[in-house]
Parts: structure tokens; sequence; C-alpha cells
């Protein structure tokens, strides 16, 4: 036998579900209610329901912990203050700003100081030495050239650089360039000789070019009108320098 289902009895079906599962959950939420409640743990209890005991601070045991963590503890402002400023005090000694332009002007007269002196060394000089050989005799500069021979020119020269007198620095450079090679025999001094003839003697020597040049440069500044300026007395110093240097070396 078929059984046919039209609309309304669907619908009633539905109903009837619908209502059984309503009741289900309400029947199921009363049964809940009636369960006992979870006992609770003891050890929680008295846990929750301890005092608290404060402990003391034992700064021994810090400080050991501290060190052995290597644990630096935060200053206050004013120590850490305090603090950098001594670092920064120790870090190098503070010159005040007045002393400042002395300093560096006595650094830079020590220097020129030093620099004349490896001259006069290279030169032979020595401006310290008083007692003098016993064959030297006292003269004028102006009687040097007349009495070249026995002249000691290193104390004028001395004295010509220290006053920046540049044309008789050239002067005594080339005295003391004739005196030089007279001693070693390279040409033969006589008080009435002349330049030209000194040019002669040397014309064959290795040497030649740098002598005459020295000698144009010397006649040029010491009979000319005009003095010779710091720049010019600078760019001819070494070559003198260096000649007697040269001479002073082959002895």
């Amino acid at each position: 036998m078929l059984l046919v289902i039209n609309s309304d009895d669907t619908l009633l079906i539905n109903k009837i579900i619908t209502y059984s599962f309503l009741l289900f959950m309400l029947q199921a939420s009363v049964f809940a209610d009636t369960l006992p409640a979870p006992k609770e743990n003891p050890a929680q209890v008295s846990y929750e329901e301890k005092s608290l005991d404060p402990q003391k601070f034992n700064e021994a045991t810090w400080n050991k912990l501290r060190k052995k963590l290597k644990i630096d503890e935060p200053l206050p402002k004013e120590e850490k203050k305090k603090k950098e400023t001594k670092k920064s005090e120790s870090k190098g000694i503070k010159i005040p700003p007045e002393w400042i332009p002395i300093i560096k002007w006595t650094v830079f007269g020590i220097l020129i100081a030093v620099l004349l002196l490896i001259v006069l060394r290279i030169l032979g000089i020595n401006p310290f030495i008083k007692n003098r050989d016993k064959n030297t005799i006292h003269i004028d500069i102006e009687n040097i050239e007349e009495n070249l021979d026995q002249a000691d020119i290193n104390p004028f020269l001395y004295n010509a650089i220290k006053n920046k007198n540049y044309k008789l620095v050239i002067r005594l450079y080339y005295l003391m360039i004739i005196q030089k090679l007279a001693q070693k025999e390279q040409i033969i001094w006589k008080k009435h000789k002349t330049n030209r003839h000194y040019l002669q003697e040397m014309s064959k020597k290795k040497d030649f070019e740098t002598f005459k040049k020295l000698t144009l440069f010397y006649e040029k500044t010491w009979f000319g009108p005009e003095e010779i300026t710091e720049d010019a007395y600078n760019e001819v110093n070494t070559d003198f320098v260096n000649y007697l240097q040269n001479i002073k070396e082959n002895e």
C-alpha cells in the first residue's frame, strides 16, 4: 500500500521535530543544574589563602651576584654628573685659552732655533765655543777679507743669520768658500787677487759650474744697490750650504 504525504502533513512533522528538540534542550539544562559542584583542590585553596612573608634583602649576596654577572647599578643623576666630569678631567690637562698663543710662539721659536743650529752645524760652526785657537787673532768684520787666512768667520756668520742681514750672510758664505778652497789647496789665496783669478783657478775642477754660479750671485748681491729679500736668500741658501758641506766632506 503506497503512503502519500501531502504538504500539510509535512508542515506538521516539522513542528513536531522542532518542539521535540526544544523539550530535549530544556530537560538537559535542568539536569545540569542538579549535578553536584566539582570539589576544590585543598592544596590550591591553602596556597591562595596563605599570607606572604616579606623576605629581607641580603646586600652581600646581591653584591657577589652583581660582580659575578658584571651588572652596573644605575647611579643617581648628581653622582653620574660628577663621575662624567672626573672622567673628562682625567683624559688630559686642560690648558687655559690665554696660554695657547704663548705656547704656539714658544714652540715656533724653538723650531727656528733648532733649524738655525742645524745649518750652522752643517757649516761646521759652533757658536757656543768661546775658547779659540791661540794662533787666531781678533779681526773686525771689515778686515776679514784682508786677513782671510787667519779669520774666524763663524761668529760673524752666526750674527748675520740671526739678525737676518742676508746681504752680509751671502758675503760671509762666499768668503768662507774661498777660505775652505785655499785650505784644500784647490786655489791659492792672496790679498790682491780678485774673484776672476779664483774662477780661472777653478775652471778645470769638476764643480766649476756651481762655483761660478755662487760667485756671480755673490757679486750681484754684494755690489748691487738692492737688498736681498728673504725669499731670494732662501732659494740660494741651500746651494751655498751644500757647496761648503762638499768641501768639508772632501777634507
